[in-house]
């Protein structure tokens, strides 16, 4: 029998109910007692771990190549779709961390970053870092823990905490730089969020502007579109902030 067989029956004998989600997509619940009897079926059969990590893979390929629509104009569409699916993210992760896989939570983590700045997962996000910041290797994936530490960072940066911004950054930027050039996107990165630490936070406008021309330099040099642009929208607001309203029209 094929697997909508299967869900189909399982739904006729009420052991799934359907539902519709903000997007008018079918959705299946359990009620939790079915759900518990199920989870211990999983385990005593010994399939738990298998069945967790296959979970944890799709929801990881899920945010990655939401990661990327979420940069193009399909945007909308995919926040709707990554936020109903944030009960199984959170799961993911909780697998993830607890299973020490930190390459993967770091990844899916990092694929996060945009979607839940979108929706407002700032304390959650946070909450995670701490987490997979306590594993005991995260520092072999140097590249994308420092993708992550810049979300991170540009979330303590919204909400005006300017120390821990500040912080995590940096800790980004130092990462980068021994990364030579791989991590030199990376380091525009940092530096783009990191100027606005210092302009909004620090009050220090000659030091931001350097820090935002340092970024656009890079992302000229590896012809990043999208970095290109988020450096000039920064000097912008630079120029506008020092009252130079035709430089900052026109790099706006």
């Amino acid at each position: 029998r094929s697997i909508a067989d299967l869900v189909a029956s399982l739904a006729d004998k009420s052991l799934l109910q359907r539902t519709l989600d903000t997007r008018g997509e079918t959705r299946f619940n359990m009620l939790v007692t079915i759900q518990q009897f199920a989870l211990d079926r999983l385990r005593n059969n010994g399939n738990e771990t298998n069945a967790r990590n296959e979970h944890l893979a799709y929801f990881l390929d899920l945010a990655e190549r939401g990661d990327k629509e979420m940069r193009g104009p399909s945007q909308a569409e995919w926040a709707d779709l990554l936020e109903s699916e944030h009960d199984n993210f959170h799961i993911a992760l909780e697998w993830g961390v607890s299973s020490q896989k930190t390459e993967s939570v770091l990844r899916l983590l990092c694929a996060l970053g945009w979607p839940w700045v979108v929706r407002g997962h700032y304390t959650e996000a946070r909450s995670w870092l701490d987490k997979i910041r306590a594993l005991p290797d995260t520092g072999n994936y140097p590249a994308i823990y420092a993708r992550t530490l810049n979300h991170i960072g540009r979330y303590h940066w919204t909400q005006d905490n300017f120390h821990e911004a500040h912080s995590l950054l940096e800790e980004s930027q130092r990462i980068s730089l021994k990364l030579g050039a791989e991590g030199e996107l990376c380091l525009a990165e940092a530096l783009n969020w990191l100027g606005l630490v210092v302009l909004f936070g620090d009050k220090d406008r000659n030091k931001a502007k350097s820090i935002f021309e340092y970024s656009l330099g890079l992302n000229q040099k590896w012809e990043n579109e999208r970095g290109v642009a988020l450096s000039t929208f920064h000097l912008g607001i630079l120029e506008s902030e020092l009252n130079h309203d035709d430089m900052a029209f026109s790099l706006l």
